[in-house]
């Protein structure tokens, strides 16, 4: 059985106590995403109406303890942006945290002293500067090795665009390219693996499978905005086989054609393939807490081959992890010697 253990942190991030477990009224849970990071977790306290140990900014960091980490394992770390205080048969807090990523939202992104500049570089250098400009006021965030070179350069003007929108810019305009924000504050920006992160068993660590075909957010060719110019953009591959489906797209910020091109592709690769979403639920007989968004799973012993697929969500509770993954059109007949 896991336990979760709290830590709490003011708002400069300096160490206050570790919240008694018997203080703690409900399983904290939170949910993580692929080009973002982990959501809201809620937590609530048998405490005084009238606490005072807490405010909103104030840092809370939760640890997994478990059979794969019985000296525990950091899972989430979260801003409280809200409290609650509720006097009823007894007295109660409900702290209302929002993940890191929630940072990225905060600050506008800049080079020097100007909001409104232009780059044209490699869109993980971009990606450094951004988590540089974060750290200048939120030391909390890491730029390491997980922030990969795309051996290209983006063309792009930012103009008081934050910090989140401005990560998210250089991923659509890098193809095959994902990003996240770890509990640890680590940053990553690169390719999805070339090779399955995690393999799980049916009947050991799955203990149900859902996949459903979807063409809702299906185009294959676009007429995009860029600049001052609007492009005509078709995926003919995927016209051949699913007849045409077009949108107009926008985004003013990219300023020279290549770039345009950059755009295209990724959003071809996001979208001109019958998208096959795929939910997953794992127990605990697999290391949960080692599973995050961004990772590849492969599914054995199963009828179909579920190979490399990228998780784009996941939902943590004590009892288990729910994966969605996308696996566009990569279920593949499984061919038994």
């Amino acid at each position: 059985m896991a336990t979760i253990l709290l830590k709490h942190s003011s708002n400069t991030d300096v160490y206050q106590k570790t919240i008694p477990p018997n203080l703690l009224m409900n399983e904290p849970g939170f949910t993580a995403e692929k080009n973002g990071g982990q959501g809201e977790m809620t937590i609530e306290l048998a405490v005084a109406f009238s606490n005072a140990d807490y405010a909103p900014g104030d840092i809370v960091r939760a640890y997994e303890i478990s059979a794969f980490h019985p000296s525990g394992v950091l899972v989430y770390t979260g801003v409280v942006y809200r409290i609650a205080r509720y006097a009823e048969t007894g007295e109660r807090i409900v702290l209302r945290c929002a993940g890191l990523a929630s940072v990225f939202s905060r600050l506008l992104h800049k080079s020097g002293s100007s909001y409104s500049f232009a780059v044209n570089q490699d869109p993980a250098e971009t990606v450094r500067d951004i988590v540089a400009r974060l750290n200048t006021e939120y030391p909390l965030f890491s730029a390491g090795s997980d922030i990969v070179d795309a051996g290209t350069s983006y063309a792009y003007d930012f103009d008081s665009t934050d910090c989140f929108d401005s990560v998210e810019a250089m991923r659509k305009g890098t193809t095959g390219y994902w990003w996240h924000i770890g509990a640890d504050g680590n940053v990553a920006f690169r390719p999805k693996p070339t090779t399955a992160t995690h393999a799980l068993i049916i009947g050991r660590h799955i203990a149900s499978i859902e996949v459903e075909d979807d063409l809702s957010e299906f185009a294959n060719a676009i007429n995009l905005t860029w600049k001052s110019e609007t492009t005509y953009f078709q995926e003919a591959d995927s016209v051949s086989a699913y007849w045409l489906y077009e949108r107009a797209v926008s985004d003013t910020s990219i300023s020279d054609a290549n770039s345009a091109s950059d755009f295209a592709d990724e959003y071809f690769a996001e979208h001109a393939e019958k998208r096959r979403n795929v939910r997953i639920e794992i127990n605990r007989e697999y290391d949960i807490a080692s599973v995050k968004p961004g990772d590849t799973i492969r599914v054995l012993n199963f009828s179909e081959t579920l190979e490399n697929l990228q998780i784009d969500r996941t939902e943590y509770t004590l009892d288990s992890m729910i994966v969605y993954v996308d696996g566009y059109d990569s279920l593949i007949p499984l061919i038994r010697e």
